[in-house]
């Protein structure tokens, strides 16, 4: 035979033995979730060897833009990212998509993005062994407003 479970009493009415804590229900002092630049995710894709391409791996970032004006100083934060994981990757890393969903649109970030990396020789160095790096705007339903290369043409 089991002994009885043992129930905590704490002060106030109820306490954690009636399903609800103590003290009172406060609710968050923001309506909205605080909109900020943040970098979402980064991972890296096998690509399949298609009739005009070699096969590798694709370096995905997906990137959320709440604050487009603080776009520069977040860049920054990106392209460190970029280089972390492009050189900690895959050797065979040929492929690079930046998704962004926000207000930025694509040509704007890839403008952004190469003002970043224009006196940054290793992020230009490692851009330059990608075949592919393309920046694509989307909306929060996962479709595509735009795309561009972040390649240097």
């Amino acid at each position: 035979m089991h002994p009885p479970a043992v129930r905590h009493r704490f002060a106030g009415t109820g306490g954690f033995a009636a399903g609800r804590p103590p003290w009172p229900r406060r609710l968050a002092c923001y309506r909205y979730p605080v909109a900020t630049n943040q970098i979402r995710a980064v991972t890296f894709r096998p690509v399949a060897a298609g009739e005009a391409a070699e096969g590798g791996h694709a370096l995905v970032m997906s990137l959320d833009l709440g604050e487009p004006s603080r776009l520069v100083g977040f860049l920054e934060d990106v392209v460190a990212r970029f280089k972390k994981e492009r050189m900690s990757g895959p050797p065979d890393a040929r492929f690079m998509l930046i998704t962004v969903i926000g207000d930025v649109s694509a040509p704007d970030f890839a403008a952004a993005w190469h003002a970043s990396t224009a006196n940054d020789a290793p992020a230009r160095a490692l851009l330059g062994t990608m075949h592919q790096a393309d920046v694509m705007q989307g909306d929060a339903h996962g479709g595509v407003i735009g795309q561009v290369s972040l390649l240097a043409t």
